[in-house]
C-alpha cells in the first residue's frame, strides 16, 4: 500500500482474500481471484485498467486522481458493490458477468456498463458525457429516487424479457440508441428527446413530471407495444414518429400532440 509503488507490468493476484494495491502512476490489473475485498488506487496521473478477468467476492473500490479513467472492460465478476472514487473522474467502463449495482458516481466524460445480469443504481449518477447500459434478458433500473443527472445521450440494450426503467431526476433526457426486449419506462423533470433509434418489443411510456417540458421522440423509431405519454402545462407538447411501425397509443396526458 506504499504510495510510491510503481508497477510497470500488469498486477495479478493469483489467490487472495482482502487486497489493497496502490500505484504512483497508472495500474493495469491482470488475472485475479480475490475472495474478499479489493481496493485499487492510482495516486497521481494514471488510469486504472484491466488486461484480464478479475473475480472479487466482496466489495471493490477503484480510486483514481482527477481527470483519469477507470476502464475495466474484461468480462469479470464483481459480487459486491463496486465504487469508483475520484473528485473529477473522466471516463468509466465496467464489464461484470453478473448483476451490477452502481454506487454514487460523478464523471466529466462517458460511462459504459455491461452486465450479464441486472443493472441497478444505489447512488446518484452524474455523467457529463454519454452513458450506455447493456445486459442480456435481465432488467436495467436506473431510477435513483434522489435523482440522477445523465447529461449526454443515454443508450440501453436488453434482449428477451429485459425491461428498462430510467428516471433522470430534473435533468433533460437525450435517448441515444435504445433496444429493449420488453418494456421501456422513461421519466424526467426536463424535456425528453431522442438522437438515436428506439426499438422496443413491448410497451413504452414517457413522462415529464415538471410543467411545460415537451417530449420529442421522432427518429423513425420502432416501438411495437402500446405507447403512453404524460406532460403538464401548455408547453408540454408531444411529437412522436414511429417510423414504419404501427402505433398503438395508450393513455395520453399532454398539452398538444403531433407526429
Amino acid at each position: 500500500t506504499t504510495a510510491t509503488n510503481n508497477f510497470v507490468a500488469a498486477v495479478g493476484i493469483t489467490s487472495g482474500r482482502n487486497i489493497q494495491l496502490v500505484d504512483a502512476g497508472a495500474i493495469d490489473l491482470g488475472a485475479s481471484a480475490i475472495t474478499g475485498t479489493l481496493a485499487v488506487t492510482a495516486t497521481t496521473g494514471g488510469d486504472i485498467t484491466d488486461s484480464a478477468a478479475i473475480s472479487v467476492g466482496g466489495t471493490s473500490t477503484f480510486t483514481a486522481a482527477n481527470g483519469q479513467d477507470i476502464i475495466l472492460d474484461s468480462a469479470s465478476t464483481y459480487t459486491g458493490t463496486v465504487a469508483f472514487v475520484g473528485t473529477t473522474l473522466a471516463n468509466v467502463t465496467i464489464n461484470d458477468s453478473g448483476a451490477f449495482d452502481l454506487a454514487a458516481l460523478t464523471l466529466t466524460g462517458n460511462l459504459s456498463v455491461t452486465s450479464g445480469g441486472a443493472i441497478s443504481d444505489s447512488g446518484v449518477i452524474d455523467v457529463d458525457g454519454t452513458s450506455s447500459f447493456t445486459t442480456g434478458s435481465a432488467n436495467i433500473d436506473i431510477d435513483n429516487a434522489t435523482g440522477n443527472g445523465l447529461t449526454g445521450a443515454v443508450s440501453f440494450t436488453t434482449t428477451g424479457t429485459g425491461d428498462v426503467t430510467f428516471d433522470n431526476g430534473t435533468t433533460a433526457i437525450n435517448l441515444g440508441t435504445v433496444s429493449v426486449g420488453q418494456n421501456l419506462e422513461v421519466q424526467s423533470g426536463g424535456a425528453i428527446t431522442d438522437s438515436g433509434i428506439i426499438t422496443v418489443g413491448g410497451t413504452a411510456s414517457f413522462t415529464t413530471d415538471l410543467s411545460d417540458k415537451p417530449i420529442t421522440i421522432n427518429s423513425q423509431n420502432a416501438i411495437s407495444g402500446q405507447v403512453t405519454f404524460s406532460t403538464t402545462g401548455t408547453d408540454g407538447d408531444v411529437n412522436f414518429d414511429n417510423g414504419a411501425t404501427a402505433i398503438s397509443l395508450g393513455v395520453i396526458s399532454t398539452g398538444d400532440i403531433g407526429g
